[in-house]
């Protein structure tokens, strides 16, 4: 049985205050280590990050797993992150089933 490559994309708009990072596809095991990486190489350049997971089809315990870590390393830190409100049916449910719904209510880090 072969393995099935995860789609995962993401988008990067840029203004003068925020990269804008727009997840589309499947956060999982095969591509949180593409989204961690981004993460931190926009943490080590101090610049503030939005993420918009409004157009995510999936996301498992890995992807939530990875932006707790991304959240508290914000706070610790500094850095600026915001994980916007506004977010797909799935992600809700899985945040909801995963008791971390109120860790990502509107949820802007900035440790400063």
């Amino acid at each position: 049985m072969k393995a099935r490559a995860t789609y995962f994309e993401i988008h990067e708009a840029d203004d003068a205050e925020w990269v804008r990072l727009q997840l589309t596809g499947e956060l999982d095991l095969g591509s949180t280590p593409v989204l961690k990486r981004r993460l931190a190489e926009l943490q080590a350049e101090n610049r503030s990050v939005r993420l918009d997971l409004s157009r995510l089809g999936f996301m498992d315990s890995s992807g939530v797993h990875l932006l707790v870590s991304a959240l508290n390393d914000a706070y610790d830190d500094g850095w600026r992150l915001e994980v916007d409100p506004h977010r797909s049916a799935q992600v809700e449910r899985l945040f909801r089933l995963s008791g971390v719904e109120g860790v990502f209510a509107g949820h802007a880090m900035n440790g400063a």
